[in-house]
């Protein structure tokens, strides 16, 4: 069960990173990954990189069994890696999944123009909903913003928008 539970895990951040790359032959324009920041020594002095963000601490298991219907899960973390400033996923054994990543704020123009979503309100200083990829939500005065994404069923793929809502106003209260 526990092997299901990781297989169910990596898809979901499977199926999120693929989405915010734009992956999936989607109507939507394709994202390409951009290349890592410059640490301040390699852009002669600039600003270093973002942070890593945890990302689990912005949603808890408490906040996963709320939202998932399901106590007792445990978060999958995903390391800050180029500009993924650290990801956070909770899955369960059926598939359902909240998945969280955060990139650095200097991205959201760029990003939320590729996907041209829905504004929402109510979330963060600004937020959209795409159907492709989920809630994308800029916190007020962070220095990243936030991918979320709740799968609620892998087969077919489909996902909520109403719980990533739910999901993107806890996260961005933290």
């Amino acid at each position: 069960m526990r092997k299901t539970v990781r297989t169910f895990a990596s898809t979901a951040g499977l199926v999120g990173a693929l989405a915010l790359a734009g992956c999936g032959g989607s109507d939507e324009p394709a994202v390409s990954a951009p290349p890592a920041a410059p640490t301040a020594a390699q852009a002669g002095g600039g600003p270093a990189a973002a942070a890593p963000v945890d990302t689990c601490a912005l949603f808890t298991p408490a906040d996963a069994a709320t939202v998932l219907g399901k106590p007792g899960l445990e978060p999958t973390p995903q390391k800050a890696e180029g500009s993924l400033l650290g990801g956070c996923t909770y899955t369960r054994t059926d598939g359902a999944s909240v998945n969280i990543t955060a990139r650095p704020a200097r991205e959201w123009d760029s990003t939320k123009k590729s996907y041209n979503g829905t504004p929402v309100s109510g979330v963060g200083k600004d937020a959209v909903w795409a159907d492709k990829v989920g809630l994308l939500v800029l916190p007020e005065g962070k220095p990243y913003f936030l991918h979320v994404l709740v799968i609620a069923n892998v087969a077919p793929l489909s996902f909520d928008k109403d719980r990533s809502v739910t999901v993107g106003k806890i996260a961005v209260g933290r």
